[in-house]
């Protein structure tokens, strides 16, 4: 079984959201959760998304939305 880390979202009680740019040729993450919702845009690339247990390819851009945990 994977190592599920929990991941430390900088965000406060005083931010409705904040935004993270990670402008790279590798988006590699490991297997986490967090108690916060995600919003995950990837454009002009493709490759796997990977959430909870489905693995879907995609060409071009993809969005997804993820709840807590």
């Amino acid at each position: 079984m994977a190592d599920i880390q929990q991941e430390i979202c900088p965000i406060t009680e005083d931010d409705l959201f904040i935004i993270l740019d990670h402008i790279n040729t590798r988006f590699v993450h490991p297997l986490h959760c967090h108690p916060e919702y995600e919003i995950n845009l990837v454009i002009n690339t493709n490759g796997t998304r990977v959430i909870g247990d489905s693995e879907e390819s995609f060409e071009g851009s993809d969005l997804g939305m993820t709840g807590p945990y």
